[in-house]
């Protein structure tokens, strides 16, 4: 068993423990050191989120050590510093094939709940994560560092479609 903090209703979560998963082909076990709590994961909390459907452990912006390895897994290391792309899609539907896997119809995102069913997420001792998202760690970026490459993400494409703002006002 691990520890894990399940989201169980609107204002409900419970530090209790579950079942530790088993890494299955091609996935690994990530054992998390560092989790972030997002918007959307306070938002769930608060019963106003439909992306989080009880029972279910959040957490998506994370990182870790990878704790142990699937089968067929062969580039990665137990004990690798990894961060992780917790977008996970088909690559088989419409929207998959024309691009644009961020609206895949058969979408998971780890820590939540999506038209696909859930995926249980960091907010525990150990994650399952397939080893294609996983995005080995430099050593000089901390974990706690890692856990916000997704609302960097966010912010520097942000960035990028305000264009030059040289000499305007801009509000964050």
């Amino acid at each position: 068993t691990m520890k894990a903090l399940v989201y169980h209703g609107t204002r409900d979560l419970r530090y209790e423990d579950v079942p530790k998963p088993v890494p299955g082909k091609d996935e690994v076990l990530v054992r998390v050191r560092a989790v972030s709590i997002c918007g959307s994961d306070l938002a769930g909390y608060k019963g106003g989120n439909p992306m989080r459907v009880p029972p279910l452990i959040m957490g998506h912006e994370f990182s870790g050590e990878i704790a142990e390895l699937g089968e067929g897994v062969a580039d990665l290391r137990v004990s690798d510093r990894v961060g992780v792309v917790t977008n996970l899609f088909c690559g088989s539907c419409e929207n998959c094939r024309n691009g644009l896997s961020n609206v895949c119809e058969n979408r998971l995102i780890i820590g939540t709940t999506m038209k696909a069913g859930s995926y249980d997420g960091a907010m525990a001792e150990y994650v399952l994560v397939p080893a294609e998202k996983i995005i080995s760690l430099p050593d000089h970026v901390t974990f706690n560092e890692a856990a916000l490459a997704e609302p960097l993400s966010i912010s520097l494409r942000a960035t990028r479609h305000a264009g030059d703002v040289t000499g305007k006002s801009v509000g964050v």
